[in-house]
């Protein structure tokens, strides 16, 4: 839990449970917790992401990294208590291509010049119940969806009875729209699903959009009752 104390500006170790620290974006505090070595699918797959980019990334020239700490400085992300968290050089690089990577795409070397994360319209969806397609809805008229090697990114959760308010994951990647820069892709789009989803319960969604030079949008999370 990130935090500011009028008693400390540093702290750092455990006690009663609690494991005080700091990064990049400020002091924070958490429970104290055990190791574990997570063995889903989907974890494994982040895991197997994290080394190759790694790898990546260590091949890259000291200029490509110049660019990518140059871009990381101009794009802070904005925490819980409106603080801004700064990314290292190689934190903005993995968070442009983990995405890409994860879907079959193209990774990116040269870190973007337009230092924003881009912006998409709000997505939407419908589900009917007992099947597995969600129909997403999207405005083909973004600048992602008429540029070639761009894509819209959606990714799932388990369904959850309307009583559930917050949903914070487990997430899985269904699927992709890529855009055109010719045809932009129809909305709506077919996505499949993991599983046969119920009438009335709720699917969460997660959508992030890559841009051609390597900007990830923020990602949008809404929910999908399925009628």
């Amino acid at each position: 839990m990130k935090f500011k104390s009028p008693l400390f500006t540093q702290a750092s170790g455990s006690i009663a449970g609690m494991t005080f620290s700091r990064n990049r974006g400020g002091m924070y505090v958490r429970s104290r917790a055990t190791p574990t070595n997570p063995k889903t699918d989907a974890q494994s797959e982040a895991r197997g992401a994290m080394v190759q980019l790694n790898v990546q990334w260590g091949a890259l020239s000291n200029a490509e990294r110049d660019a990518w700490a140059l871009y990381a400085e101009n794009t802070p992300k904005t925490d819980v208590l409106g603080e801004p968290i700064f990314m290292s050089a190689q934190q903005a690089f993995l968070r442009t291509n983990i995405p890409r990577l994860r879907n079959g795409h193209p990774t990116i070397d040269t870190a973007p010049t337009t230092f924003n994360f881009g912006g998409f319209t709000n997505p939407d969806g419908t589900l009917t119940g007992g099947t597995l397609l969600l129909q997403m809805t999207f405005d083909n008229a973004d600048d992602w969806a008429n540029e070639d090697e761009s894509f819209m990114y959606i990714q799932a959760g388990i369904p959850y009875p309307q009583s559930r308010k917050y949903y914070g994951g487990p997430w899985y990647t269904a699927g992709n729209i890529a855009g055109s820069a010719t045809t932009p892709p129809t909305s709506p789009a077919g996505i499949a699903l993991r599983e046969i989803v119920a009438s009335g319960l709720v699917v969460p969604v997660r959508v992030r959009v890559s841009r051609a030079d390597g900007r990830l949008s923020s990602p949008f999370v809404f929910r999908v009752t399925a009628s």
